[in-house]
């Protein structure tokens, strides 16, 4: 064998079984989805009502998953998918880290996936006294067209004290 692809060509039935045994899926094609993701307000594809229901279950015994796939699969989707089932119609309060450029990106998602959802963006906690409206903690705003809105009864903003009520 002289490549990657020769060797995996080869022994891709042996790797296969050796990583269903080794790594037995949590959510079979034939096993009932988790029922909370029928209220999301957006139909999930059969992958990922899998993926959802895996991840949730997955995260009921672990800290902390992945959902890794490519360009476009919907893995925002998915992450919001597995936070609705794991609040199974309770309110819940979820943080989410991610890089800068797409925190408007995924309070949009919350809001359009979600029902009766509220997303908040945390810009700066540093504000040194500034009383600048765009800093702390503020309601994302949402492009004209759009059929959600988000309607905080409060927000203040002070140096030294953030609170959404």
């Amino acid at each position: 064998m002289e490549t990657t692809f020769d060797y995996l060509r080869a022994y891709a039935t042996l790797l296969g079984s050796r990583i269903i045994e080794t790594y037995p899926p949590l959510q079979s094609t034939k096993d009932p989805v988790a029922a909370p993701i029928a209220s999301l307000l957006r139909k999930a594809l059969p992958a990922q009502a899998l993926a959802i229901t895996g991840t949730a279950k997955y995260l009921r015994k672990a800290k902390a998953a992945r959902i890794v796939a490519e360009c476009g699969a919907g893995k925002t989707y998915m992450a919001l998918g597995t936070i609705h089932v794991l609040a199974n119609g309770r309110p819940s309060t979820t943080l989410v880290m991610c890089p800068s450029h797409i925190t408007h990106k995924w309070a949009r998602e919350v809001l359009l996936t979600i029902p009766r959802a509220r997303a908040f963006l945390i810009e700066d906690m540093r504000n040194g006294g500034d009383p600048r409206p765009t800093r702390g903690v503020r309601p994302p705003r949402i492009a004209t067209g759009c059929r959600t809105s988000v309607r905080p009864s409060h927000i203040t903003s002070r140096s030294g004290d953030m609170r959404a009520i």
